[in-house]
């Protein structure tokens, strides 16, 4: 189920730095949007799959990056298939160049739980060098389905039914 979502706009974010496990801030000014948006246009045009797991799948116990891999197989629920811009309204103001990804929802079940039980979706940014040796710096490498979304000013999956 191809379904539009938004993953992020302008703002300033919270997470935990997943090296150091202390707080840190993302600043997602309109210029760095518009790069995650080229970026993202241009991974998905250089061949890169943007998987849609279930979750940020961190692991209390250590893994080898062979059981990293098979549980990401395991919990993923689909693939970003494009990303566009727009402009939204809420509650009478606009808020300009917010990013959304078209989202493939392969699972039906999991397709049928937006937006009930799953609602938001969470973008992970990170960097790293592809098979063909090509480094991307700052990248979405996932947007994963989410019931603890950190940018919490996002809108929620749309009803299913209406978006049939």
């Amino acid at each position: 189920m191809l379904v539009s979502k938004e993953i992020i706009r302008p703002g300033t974010y919270s997470y935990i730095d997943e090296n150091t496990g202390l707080p840190a801030k993302y600043e997602a000014t309109s210029a760095e949007v518009h790069r995650l948006h080229n970026d993202g246009k241009a991974m998905l045009a250089d061949g890169l799959s943007i998987p849609v797991p279930l979750e940020h799948q961190p692991s209390a116990v250590p893994q080898t990056k062979a059981e990293r891999a098979a549980g990401a197989l395991l919990n993923n629920a689909g693939w970003v298939q494009d990303y566009q811009l727009k402009d939204i309204v809420e509650n009478g103001e606009t808020i300009k160049d917010v990013l959304f990804g078209q989202v493939d929802i392969a699972d039906p079940g999991i397709a049928a739980k937006l937006p009930g039980t799953i609602k938001w979706t969470s973008p992970h940014i990170n960097s790293f060098t592809d098979g063909n040796g090509k480094r991307w710096n700052g990248v979405i490498s996932h947007v994963a389905l989410t019931t603890r979304p950190r940018i919490t000013k996002q809108q929620p999956f749309p009803n299913m039914a209406a978006a049939l």
